[in-house]
């Protein structure tokens, strides 16, 4: 104690202040790590802003869609050398994109740079094309969300309340459930046994059975008009087997893990239940399946688009995209416990970008874990490598 009495009698309270004012700096910064030195891959000569990545079931191809020229890449990582690009759609901010199970097929969806209705049920076109080839093989002009189904050779698509099956090649569409309440974002397991549904609880009934609402109704109230919920159905019979006892926000997007044991759930604040913070606020909460219980970890971002998730292969990490303070950042966490273990912060010098031919990021960025436990960036019109402590 008499040490640390001389010690604050040799500093002023200037230098006193400055030295704490330094350590609340450098505190939050401890698991952050700055890409300014980190390794950066352009594809080619292509100069197109990057929006979307996904890795081939195979773990040897990047495919990378792009905006305004409207390509689609594919990549080869472990030699970082641009294999082929195809001319896909004219969806001019670019599509999200998904492999079928197989490898053989691609699926886009278009994506919008603005989204001037955040609160309503909106349907978007989508494309299949060949891997290989590029070619398309199927066009689905209105839906809230397609997949694949586990064979890859047949859709699901859910249409404004009717879920359908559509076998590609014959373009056959069969309605095996439909709907009074559906809402935009539809999942089925790796295994092809279940199927989760977002949907608009406007059933009262729906309401009652959660605990916390029964003798609130101005809470039953403010759920029906500004909350959803999940439905999980048969993959079989289509039948539904129960719904899941809890309230989302407004959901944009459900997914299960590859084992089939969670569904990650995007959800977002309606905008007159939003906070006042100033940001756009989305949660990917997570559902035990094993149990349909709703796991208190929750992920938060803060992007101005639809942040992009993973969970990697070894079950244990979590990744999201996010906005900092500055820049755009990626977060990896600890998916038991909800801790935020490294974070990756998409920063640039402006000058310097621009005179290397760097073009700076329209807002969205999406990542890809690989596997030499690195993870690949798509930022602007170019990839970065990031090799985080976690996955060593």
């Amino acid at each position: 104690m008499r040490r640390l009495i001389n010690l604050l009698q040799n500093y002023s309270m200037k230098n006193l202040i400055g030295i704490f004012t330094f350590l609340l700096i450098i505190e939050p910064c401890l698991a952050q790590v700055y890409n300014l030195d980190n390794e950066k891959v352009q594809l080619g000569d292509k100069k197109n802003l990057l929006c979307w990545m996904e890795l081939s079931p195979d773990d040897k191809t990047l495919s990378i869609s792009s905006t305004q020229g409207f390509p689609l890449f594919q990549f080869d990582w472990q030699n970082k050398s641009l294999t082929n690009t195809f001319t896909v759609n004219d969806w001019y901010a670019g599509s999200r994109l998904n492999y079928s199970h197989d490898g053989s097929k691609i699926l886009l969806q278009k994506l919008y740079y603005a989204d001037n209705k955040p609160n309503e049920d909106r349907e978007v076109s989508f494309q299949i094309v060949d891997a290989a080839t590029g070619t398309e093989l199927f066009f689905i002009d209105n839906a809230h969300d397609v997949r694949f189904m586990p064979v890859g050779k047949k859709l699901m698509s859910l249409e404004g309340d009717n879920l359908n099956i559509i076998d590609i090649e014959s373009g056959k569409k069969v309605e095996k459930h439909h709907f009074y309440n559906a809402s935009v974002s539809a999942a089925i397991d790796p295994a092809g046994k279940l199927i989760a549904v977002a949907v608009h609880p406007d059933d009262k009934e729906m309401l009652e059975n959660i605990p916390s609402l029964r003798q609130d109704k101005k809470a039953l109230k403010s759920a029906a008009n500004y909350k959803q919920m999940i439905e999980i159905l048969d993959a079989q019979t289509f039948e539904k087997k129960y719904t899941v006892q809890d309230l989302f926000d407004l959901i944009f997007r459900v997914e299960f893990t590859n084992d089939g044991r969670y569904l990650l759930v995007l959800h977002t604040p309606h905008t007159k239940t939003a906070s006042a913070v100033g940001a756009k606020q989305s949660y990917v909460s997570v559902v035990d399946m094993e149990s349909g219980e709703v796991l208190r970890t929750i992920f938060l971002s803060t992007s101005d688009f639809e942040p992009q998730f993973r969970l990697h292969d070894n079950g244990r990490i979590f990744g999201i995209e996010t906005k900092g303070r500055k820049f755009r950042e990626i977060h990896l966490y600890d998916f038991d416990n909800g801790q935020l273990l490294e974070r990756y912060e998409l920063s640039y010098r402006l000058l310097e970008s621009l005179r290397a031919g760097e073009a700076v990021s329209d807002g969205r960025n999406c990542f890809e874990f690989l596997p030499d436990n690195s993870v690949v960036i798509v930022t602007g019109n170019r990839l970065q490598i990031w090799k985080p402590e976690c996955l060593k």
